[in-house]
């Protein structure tokens, strides 16, 4: 995810707590959670390889 759409999110997490908007906040939350998760996943993947 890029520097852009990671500040972008935070940004509109914060907008959306301040606004007392609940699913904009937790649906937000949940889609940064999916990313991380991903990135986790990924990193993962690139690691397995074969045993020397």
């Amino acid at each position: 995810m890029s520097d852009t759409i990671e500040q972008q999110l935070i940004a509109d997490l914060k907008q959306s707590m301040i606004e007392k908007k609940e699913i904009k906040r937790e649906t937000i939350r949940y889609l940064r959670s999916e990313i991380h998760y991903a990135k986790i996943a990924q990193k993962k993947s690139l690691n397995e390889g074969p045993c020397n």
